[in-house]
């Protein structure tokens, strides 16, 4: 009799996973959309680590993807090529739902009939009150490159753009105080947090935490909340100010700290990178260049910002990475990743053998390994 109740109680569980399987969540995402040419290349994008997910084609007028999303909602871009010249994108925020899309070429990026999010209907909406501004704003960068080109640029000119309350300044105030009014009125939603995780750097501490305030407690225990506060408690680092330590595992599976690479022979170079990010690959070849030649003067740790385990196994053996890489399981919204206030990859930041912070680098260009070189051979 017990077997016959552990073989009935055995086969309840396996019911109880089928139906688990039955109604897990997955997104579909349908489109029917004028004015491509047929077979125009769809590639459906990680709007975070700009993974590619999935690509399909264009047939008469339609695509369709679909599949499952983890962490949700989340950012995806929808990219579509029809040749070398002829790209347009658009960007969904989107948990497992089924989502249609409608419109006209002409209409991205933010013109197009999204239905079937909430998510991205906050998402459009905030988009609808701010496309002015950023046409605007490309249009004033027009007139400067054209200025530029005509040599008539001057200490003036680049006053009246780039100034105290210049052009440029007064876009972006005006971009922002329409962020504000949407948070405020948006904050007890998941796309309303994303953007006050994503502005907090241009807003005060007192508007971020009276934000806090009035968050319903399904919003509380998010990892947007949790960046925001790591963010409100660590100032960002000066020159001269210690290291921020922090956890994560090393390509040997071990768990390490940061501050374990440090010694009083070494300067300290920490690069905050992803696998899929362009910048980082034209950079990739500069470091390790930088890890071969200055290995008795520098110690090299890549923190890999993404959270797909695998994908940085990967892609870390693919390039051949012979110094310290590092991975944790929080990617962008790990403490380093809001503690170093990395606004992009790759983001580069240079220690002393004592662990003070000499120089911050944000992006990559032809003179940086020149600049980090001259900054830890003085």
């Amino acid at each position: 009799m017990k077997s016959m109740y552990s073989i009935l109680f055995l086969f309840s569980l396996l019911l109880l996973n089928v139906s688990c399987e039955e109604e897990k969540q997955v997104f579909e995402i349908t489109a029917q959309l004028d004015g491509f040419t047929e077979n125009a290349v769809v590639t459906l994008i990680d709007g975070v680590s700009s993974k590619e997910i999935a690509t399909t084609q264009i047939k008469n007028r339609a695509f369709v993807f679909s599949g499952y999303l983890s962490n949700t909602p989340t950012s995806l871009n929808i990219l579509i090529k029809e040749d070398d010249h002829n790209t347009s994108i658009t960007s969904l925020f989107i948990a497992n739902e089924k989502i249609n899309i409608q419109g006209d070429k002409k209409d991205f990026p933010d013109n197009l009939q999204i239905l079937g999010s909430p998510h991205q209907a906050l998402k459009t909406e905030l988009a609808q009150k701010t496309t002015a501004l950023n046409d605007s704003y490309d249009e004033e960068i027009q007139k400067m490159i054209a200025k530029r080109q005509a040599n008539m640029w001057n200490d003036s000119l680049q006053t009246v753009y780039w100034g105290k309350n210049g052009v440029f300044e007064t876009i972006d105030n005006e971009i922002l105080a329409i962020k504000k009014e949407f948070i405020e009125e948006n904050i007890n939603t998941y796309y309303g947090l994303k953007v006050l995780a994503s502005t907090k750097n241009n807003l005060s501490k007192a508007f971020i935490t009276s934000q806090l305030q009035q968050l319903q407690p399904t919003y509380k225990e998010t990892e947007y909340v949790h960046v925001i506060e790591t963010f409100l408690n660590n100032e960002p680092l000066a020159k001269n100010d210690f290291l921020y330590d922090f956890e994560a595992e090393n390509q040997e599976g071990q768990i390490v700290q940061f501050s374990d690479h440090f010694d009083s022979k070494k300067y300290v170079l920490l690069e905050f990178s992803s696998p899929h990010c362009g910048w980082c690959k034209k950079a990739l070849p500069e470091i390790k260049k930088l890890a071969n030649q200055k290995s008795t003067t520098l110690t090299i740790v890549t923190l890999n910002v993404e959270n797909d385990k695998d994908d940085w196994i990967k892609t870390s053996k693919e390039n051949k990475v012979n110094w310290t890489s590092l991975w944790n399981e929080k990617g962008r919204n790990s403490d380093a990743f809001t503690k170093y206030r990395v606004a992009g990859t790759p983001t580069y930041v240079l220690f002393n053998q004592e662990g003070k912070m000499i120089k911050k680098w944000t992006g990559y260009d032809e003179n940086l390994i020149q600049d980090i070189e001259a900054h830890f051979t003085l």
